[in-house]
């Protein structure tokens, strides 16, 4: 009879590391999927950050804003934040004509009028706001990238 060397037996050894990569993989692969259904769940309010100038027109202040054609439809939401405090808003005007820049991209100039603090109402100032869009969630924000690439390439 043969003496057998636990330290050495192939068999003993192929049962130990089975074992592990049999909970390696289920551990990797329950990951995976807690992390698909969490981009898939989670909703969130994403913000356009945009350079807003104070105008005068007709003794009432104006926000003059520059915004992509792409975000004219999300800039009719109801707030906007201008130093962490919300306020109202609506759009006054958007203008038919559009800007170009030096890479030619398009840019539309629209008027909001709001009630914001008198420190901030100074002719020509510029402020920094954030427009709050509608909540999405993170695998439909996925998807409009992965389509604004595709249509991009194949042009």
């Amino acid at each position: 009879m043969n003496d057998i060397d636990i330290f050495y037996n192939g068999e003993i050894i192929q049962r130990r590391k089975s074992f592990k990569i049999k909970y390696y993989i289920i551990s990797i692969t329950s990951l995976l999927i807690g992390l698909l259904i969490f981009i898939s769940c989670f909703k969130y309010n994403p913000y356009i950050n945009l350079n807003a100038m104070i105008i005068k027109e007709n003794n009432t202040y104006y926000l003059k804003i520059l915004v992509n054609p792409e975000q004219i439809n999300d800039i009719n939401q109801k707030h906007i934040i201008i130093s962490n405090k919300k306020y109202k808003y609506k759009v006054k005007n958007i203008s038919e004509d559009y800007i170009l820049d030096e890479k030619y991209n398009r840019y539309y100039e629209v008027l909001l009028e709001s009630n914001i603090d008198s420190k901030l109402i100074i002719d020509n100032n510029i402020i920094n706001i954030s427009i709050e869009m509608p909540k999405t969630t993170f695998l439909n924000q996925i998807i409009k990238r992965i389509k604004k690439e595709v249509v991009w390439c194949t042009i």
